[in-house]
């Protein structure tokens, strides 16, 4: 007697007769094995898994489930020396951040992106020529650390100061990618002090002093990451630095 035949299997990336539904399910339970498991890493990136989740990303299936595609390409590759190599030659999974990212406020994809983006940028395995590859989004970064864009964005505003200070703290060309914007950082800062002195609730003030003081630290870790810059100028092992 032969065997029953096999049920129809959905096409890889999306589509099929599996509900996206299921598929962001599925994504998330991707994500909770691999994390911080360098065996489940290995095996992932044996089964060609950044290209794979790359490949799931803008085909129209919603932000939670494009949410969920960047938490388990996150958590592949994070930590994973094979599977970051994977991740940075592979265009797609690259462009997936960076889109993630450019998302609208108040948007889940903009905060897992963002989150994303601090682990590439601000982990030990964050090299100089990595973290240049997302050189065009620390505007963006420095925008999102600030209150500007309107309330909403908690999450992501602590993301956000957490890449700057993660970058300014790693000193070198990781810094140097926020000098372009320290008048922005200046302006957040100031803007903070202010909203400090004009919060009237108990509790909202102490927020508001909170929010100061990461400002400030950022601002410390800022000024010791130029001073430094410009010693190494001054001794002649950089070029000199030029603010834009």
């Amino acid at each position: 007697e032969s065997p029953p035949p096999s049920p129809p299997r959905a096409p890889p990336g999306g589509g099929g007769e599996v509900p996206v539904e299921l598929r962001s399910r599925c994504l998330g339970l991707v994500a909770t094995i691999v994390q911080n498991n360098p065996d489940a890493q290995e095996s992932a990136a044996k089964a060609g898994a950044v290209p794979s989740l790359a490949g799931m990303w803008g085909k129209g299936e919603g932000d939670k489930y494009e949410a969920r595609v960047l938490q388990a390409l996150s958590a592949v590759v994070r930590g994973h020396e094979v599977n970051l190599k994977a991740f940075y030659a592979c265009d797609g999974a690259v462009a997936a951040v960076k889109a993630g990212v450019g998302r609208g406020r108040g948007c889940k994809v903009r905060e897992r992106a963002m989150l994303f983006l601090r682990s590439l940028l601000t982990d030990d395995e964050s090299t100089p020529e990595r973290a240049e590859v997302f050189k065009d989004l620390v505007g963006a970064v420095v925008a999102g650390a600030g209150r500007g864009e309107g309330e909403g964005d908690d999450a992501v505003r602590e993301t956000c100061l957490g890449v700057l200070q993660g970058l300014l703290s790693k000193g070198g060309r990781h810094a140097a990618l926020v000098y372009p914007y320290a008048e922005d950082i200046q302006g957040h800062f100031r803007a903070s002090l202010e909203r400090c002195a004009g919060g009237d609730e108990p509790e909202d003030k102490e927020e508001r002093e909170r929010e100061a003081g990461e400002w400030k630290d950022c601002m410390l870790l800022l000024k010791k990451a130029i001073e430094e810059k410009k010693k190494k100028e001054k001794e002649g092992g950089e070029q000199p630095m030029l603010l834009t």
